[in-house]
């Protein structure tokens, strides 16, 4: 129980620390905000692709991260040590509609 738990830890820690650096790697100065959001979104909604009838998604923290920075709309998942580690789909439907109507109006 207690090995799987440090692997369980081992992984979370390695996608948080692969999503944060693809996200700081790029160079922001030359991607305008709009696209910033489309690669988010990307993941994101691959997720929720993946299984459409759940109700909650996980191993996306730094996109939730960047949602509730840019649109302050809080996810639904309590704060951890390694952040948010799931997102609801109510957070996910709130997300696009801010996007597309701050965006796509």
């Amino acid at each position: 129980m207690i090995l799987r738990k440090i692997k369980l830890i081992i992984f979370l820690t390695l996608v948080v620390n692969n999503g944060f650096a693809q996200i700081k790697s790029h160079n922001i100065a030359k991607d305008s905000l709009k696209n910033l959001f489309d690669r988010q979104f990307r993941k994101l909604d691959s997720c929720v692709a993946s299984t459409p009838l759940d109700t909650i998604f996980y191993c996306a923290t730094p996109q939730i991260h960047f949602m509730e920075r840019n649109t302050n709309i809080k996810s639904m998942s309590p704060y951890t040590s390694f952040g948010k580690l799931w997102f609801s789909k109510r957070d996910w439907e709130a997300w696009h509609k801010w996007y597309f109507d701050h965006y796509e109006k």
